[in-house]
């Protein structure tokens, strides 16, 4: 049987990245370049989670996926790959402005799945800003000769951020994580990304980094106009369901009855009660099988919660 299953994190270095992993989260990351991305749950060809306990310690989450559909996902049949992506955000510069194909465009042009997400921002300086979305009555048309003329900032609209907002990003939306923030991301099992806008910066090599105008404009949904959401309740799309789970300093008896959960350690630190213990920090990522009934917690922990049906409360 399939047993509670930690991650060992994924430092991806990215142009933009920052200092809060390390920071904030007191995480090692890589010495050079910044890093921007701890990909903490992944079973994708750009990086592949390994399993950091127990009888299968070293193998990939993509094996286990492939080897215990059933007793993992509680599926029969293996969806090509584990669903989800879970990545912790470390902006220090603001991130291109870009927008993700659905389900349809992807396996269509991309041989791939689509891309709907969602942050949770764990921290935001005071000036911290995102680019959700474009201004109302904005229209392909407009944003076409915006990026012709240079004026796209113009037309991009910006919403000030502060630690425990929740943004909902669908396939689509035309969006950015400014500088200045972390953030807990939640999406769909795909790595494609389509650039409309990057400031005109250049890459390690000194040339402008590629912009991708005609994928964009072809997916781009200019009528998404996404409403706030917090996770004082939990937040579903059709994609996936996410809320917090806190153990304030006790011991829980946590029952699984909705199937595989995925849990984020955001803050805090503690135990999961298997033998041995499995202990757990800040950054941490613990795959909860769906053949699991009840795990025992024990610590002072938020964890960022994500399940695969949304549609169970």
């Amino acid at each position: 049987m399939l047993y509670p299953l930690k991650l060992n994190p994924l430092f991806k270095q990215r142009l933009w990245g920052g200092n809060r992993l390390a920071r904030v989260l007191g995480l090692t990351v890589p010495p050079g370049p910044p890093t921007g991305e701890l990909w903490a749950v992944s079973d994708h060809p750009a990086g592949q989670s390994l399993i950091a306990n127990g009888p299968f310690c070293g193998k990939t989450l993509g094996e286990i996926t492939e080897l215990y559909p059933q007793e993992l996902l509680g599926r029969e049949n293996c969806p090509g790959r584990f669903p989800l992506l879970l990545k912790i955000l470390d902006a220090g510069a603001r991130l291109s402005v870009q927008v993700h194909p659905d389900d349809c465009y992807a396996s269509q042009y991309e041989q791939d799945n689509g891309k709907t997400e969602m942050w949770y921002i764990l921290q935001a300086g005071p000036r911290a800003e995102i680019v959700y979305g474009l201004r109302s009555g904005v229209t392909a048309g407009h944003l076409l000769r915006s990026l012709r003329a240079g004026t796209v900032e113009q037309l991009l609209n910006r919403v000030k951020v502060k630690a425990g907002d929740v943004f909902f990003i669908p396939a689509g939306l035309v969006h950015a994580l400014g500088e200045d923030i972390l953030a807990a991301e939640v999406q769909q099992n795909s790595d494609i990304t389509y650039r409309l806008y990057d400031y005109g910066r250049v890459d390690e090599n000194g040339l402008p980094r590629e912009l991708h105008i005609a994928k964009a404009l072809a997916v781009v949904n200019c009528r998404l106009h996404p409403g706030p959401y917090t996770l004082g309740k939990p937040f579903r799309c059709d994609k996936f369901a996410v809320d917090l789970l806190r153990v304030d300093n006790c011991t829980v008896c946590h029952k699984l009855i909705h199937g595989l959960e995925i849990c984020l350690v955001l803050q805090g630190s503690g135990q999961v009660l298997t033998r041995p213990k499995l202990e757990l920090r800040a950054g941490d990522a613990l795959v909860l099988p769906a053949c699991l009934k009840t795990i025992i917690l024990k610590g002072q922990m938020q964890l960022l919660r994500t399940r695969l049906n949304p549609g169970l409360s």
